[in-house]
Parts: structure tokens; sequence; C-alpha cells
């Protein structure tokens, strides 16, 4: 397709999330970075930053000894800002979606399954819960806890947490911008 039409901006943008799922980054980026340098598709402009995040996560996950090999914890795990980053991880890991709202942590946790399993990607896992369950397993279990709110609500979010969440064995990682939804 790429013969016939090296114009198509979405083109290049799929075959970068196609990349970046085989984890060769460096051809996602290079085929991200034509996808936005076409200028064609709005809601491109986020990618750059997206992927930085990304990369530095699974990067982090990969280095970090997680007694639970490979759990992920998304506090505030609901909004626009987490979905990206859930579905491009639940391929490879165990999810937790968290929210103040269990109903919407669960409702959510149905929903990017469901997106998944209809694209035909088998998942670990994605389970919604509060956060307060979100904070409790990985204390108890170890792993890397997303914080994944707008920067406004950051420390009220963390804030209630910190003790549980002050162990070696948790890492903490804030997505710090909201993403422009598709």
């Amino acid at each position: 397709y790429l013969d016939i039409n090296p114009q198509n901006a979405e083109v290049y943008y799929e075959l970068g999330v196609s990349y970046f799922r085989a984890d060769k980054y460096d051809e996602a980026v290079d085929n991200w970075a034509k996808a936005v340098s076409m200028k064609r598709l709005p809601y491109l402009a986020f990618i750059p930053r997206q992927l930085r995040n990304l990369v530095e996560i699974r990067t982090k996950i990969k280095e970090r000894d997680t007694k639970d090999g490979g759990n992920v914890y998304f506090l505030g795990g609901t909004g626009d800002i987490a979905e990206d980053f859930i579905l491009m991880l639940a391929p490879k890991y165990k999810i937790y979606i968290g929210s103040r709202k269990p109903e919407e942590a669960i409702a959510k946790a149905k929903e990017l399954s469901a997106i998944l399993e209809k694209a035909g990607i088998s998942i670990v896992g994605i389970e919604g819960m509060h956060n307060d369950k979100i904070v409790e397993i990985a204390s108890q279990q170890g792993g890397i806890v997303i914080s994944a709110v707008p920067v406004q609500f950051l420390l009220t979010t963390l804030m209630p947490y910190n003790e549980k969440l002050d162990t070696p064995h948790v890492l903490i990682i804030s997505l710090r911008y909201t993403l422009i939804k598709r």
C-alpha cells in the first residue's frame, strides 16, 4: 500500500503502531515521524510525546525486578490519558485500572478488553477496581504504578497513598499531559 500511495499519513501511523507492538521502537519512530511530517492527520501531534512515555514505561518495566513479574497499575485509569497506554501495554502485562469510582474502572476494563479482543489481540488481563485496592495490591506485590490523571489532580490523587507506595519495589510514573482524543 505504501508503494501505491506513499503520501498516506494514516498508513505510516498504522505501520508505526505495528512496529511499536513488535518492540521495534526505531522503526515505529521513523514511521510516526513520517506521518507527523505530512500534517494530514491532526491527532498525530501527540505521537512523539506518547511514544517517549510508552518507551519509558516499557523500558522501566523490563529493567525493574518486580515480584509479580509484570503487573502495571493505573491510578485514575478511566480517562483519555490512560486509554492508549493501556491498549499498548495490555498484550504483554497484566493491567489494573483504578478509579475513585470502581464501577467506572470495571466498565473501562471491560471496554478496553473488548476492543483488543475484537482486534484479535490476546491480552494478559485487564481488571478494574477502586484506587485504594490498586494501591493495596501494588504495595504488596510491587510493580509499576502509573498516575494517569491531569497535572492539576496529581498531588490530590497520590498524597493519600504516599506511605503505602513508599516502598523500594514500587516505581511511580506520572503521565504529565493530556492526549488529544482521536
